[in-house]
């Protein structure tokens, strides 16, 4: 079943990253995992103009009122570390 579901995702909605199965040992154990290269994973979202509107490229303040004396965070571009790394006149 999980088979069949992973190749309708990767055959029928293109654009999008095939799943890589991998495996890790721990000690004794042996693991599997599946995952998609980040990469790809990132021009489809960005080449997809359905997205467009959802893409965030700068940082944002949000406030709860006028004088601003109540921020919100809500989103990783809301917050103050990407105020700190990212230069911007906004």
């Amino acid at each position: 079943m999980v088979n069949e579901l992973n190749d309708i995702v990767d055959s029928e909605l293109p654009g999008r990253a095939p799943f890589e199965r991998k495996e890790f040992k721990v000690g004794d154990e042996e693991l599997e995992f599946y995952c998609r290269d980040v990469i790809q994973c990132i021009r489809a979202l960005y080449g997809d103009p359905r997205f467009a509107d959802d893409l965030v490229f700068a940082p944002e303040r949000h406030y709860t009122s006028q004088d601003h004396s109540c921020r919100i965070y809500n989103e990783m571009h809301t917050g103050d570390w990407w105020w700190t790394v990212q230069v911007c006149d906004l």
